[in-house]
């Protein structure tokens, strides 16, 4: 993967999970567990300036249950059809960042403290992340 392209990446997925933060970007977290790979690709690529943003951003997605949380407390209500079509992309997405586990445990082991600090909060939030709540 380039540099350059890198960037671009992290640019993109870190404008995509701004704006699907604060809920109003479904097609951009549809897209998240595609690009996970190639986040954790980055986490381990050696000379990546941002790599501690990288894992911080992994983490963000790991422990995300928006879609999950807002469709269980539907329940039953009007909107429950439209929740319950979303929660399957935050799976993946969480599903894909468990998956760079190895990567990740990698880079735990950094000499750059600020790169091992940022892994160890990423397999922290693996190791406790709650379950998604039950739909």
């Amino acid at each position: 993967m380039s540099v350059g392209f890198a960037v671009v990446l992290v640019v993109w997925a870190r404008a995509a999970w701004s704006r699907w933060s604060r809920g109003s970007a479904v097609a951009f977290g549809e897209a998240t567990a595609p690009t996970v790979p190639f986040l954790v690709e980055l986490a381990g690529a050696p000379y990546v300036a941002c790599k501690a943003e990288v894992l911080e951003l992994l983490g963000s997605i790991c422990e995300a249950d928006q879609w999950h949380s807002a469709a269980a407390a539907a329940g039953g209500g009007e909107h429950s059809t439209a929740y319950r079509r979303q929660p399957g992309w935050e799976s993946a997405a969480r599903a894909a960042v468990l998956a760079g586990r190895a990567v990740i445990e990698g880079v735990a082991s950094s000499v750059r403290p600020e790169e091992a600090t940022a892994a160890a909060k990423v397999l922290q939030v693996m190791d406790h992340v709650a379950p998604f709540p039950e739909l």
